[in-house]
């Protein structure tokens, strides 16, 4: 046992640990017993005449017949000096009967986690439209060069679109920064005005809005789609027709766009047949 010091108690604390009332005893409406008096005053007395000095468990210094006494008088000061201070909010939160204002903060949305924070709905088809309408007859900028519209397919459903002026240097940089096993490229078609409206077309027919937490960079990515159906009915109906329509909308305005393939690309690709199980 670690050797301590006797603290010093007082008179009143005693009376505290034997259960006297103090705020009766202070305005005078109690007396103290004159058996607690007595008690009281002969432990305190005990103590004054012990000496103040550190005991171990081989060598003790309190008298032998009150010891046990002196040592649970030695116990409560302690407690009595270490209770700790609560606040009144915190002694009435443990017994409070739920209020309006309580069930109201029960009531509200949970806290989002990672996949579900960006599951929110899509925004309405007339915004859409209207954004791509101002979209197209925005002026054209040096930005908007010629270049390639890309697409790719992860195995959770999850389509991505882009735009980039060299689909090799952005392939490899999808691959390097997010790599995933199950994702498929598709062909890429080239254009000569890159304009950003593809993206609000698509949007018009996915389930959600294109934003999502990627499991893989532990990241957000914006312009990701979901469709209902497999992959295959996905391309040939929604994908494959939506760009060849963007890229004779966005080539000057003419009928004769270039929607040449990239030279790496294959346009027999299934994939039906490449999806991982």
């Amino acid at each position: 046992m670690a050797p301590f010091d006797v603290p010093h108690i007082t008179h009143d604390m005693i009376l505290r640990f034997m259960g006297v009332d103090f705020g009766n005893i202070l305005d005078g409406s109690a007396k103290i017993p004159s058996s607690v008096g007595s008690e009281a005053k002969h432990v305190e007395r005990l103590l004054d005449q012990t000496p103040n000095t550190p005991y171990s468990s081989r060598s003790a210094f309190l008298p032998t017949t009150h010891s046990r006494r002196c040592q649970l008088t030695h116990d409560v000061a302690n407690s009595l000096t270490t209770l700790p201070t609560h606040s009144r909010r915190d002694s009435q939160s443990y017994c409070r009967f739920p209020t309006t204002a309580s069930l109201m903060r029960s009531q509200r949305r949970p806290i989002p986690t990672p996949q579900s924070r960006f599951m929110s709905r899509r925004r309405p088809t007339l915004k859409l439209r209207a954004l791509y309408a101002l979209r197209r007859a925005r002026a054209t900028s040096l930005a908007d060069g010629p270049g390639y519209l890309y697409a790719f397919v992860d195995r959770s459903r999850y389509w991505k679109l882009g735009m980039t002026s060299d689909f090799d240097r952005r392939k490899a940089q999808w691959d390097n920064e997010c790599p995933c096993a199950h994702r498929r490229w598709l062909p890429p078609i080239r254009v000569t005005r890159r304009r950003r409206a593809a993206h609000l077309l698509l949007e018009m027919r996915s389930m959600d809005r294109p934003k999502r937490y990627c499991a893989h960079c532990r990241r957000t990515h914006i312009e990701i789609f979901v469709f209902r159906g497999n992959w295959n009915r996905t391309w040939r109906i929604v994908i494959r027709p939506l760009l060849l329509r963007v890229a004779v909308q966005q080539s000057d305005y003419a009928h004769t766009a270039d929607v040449s393939r990239h030279p790496d690309a294959n346009d027999n690709i299934d994939i039906q047949m490449s999806r991982p199980h």
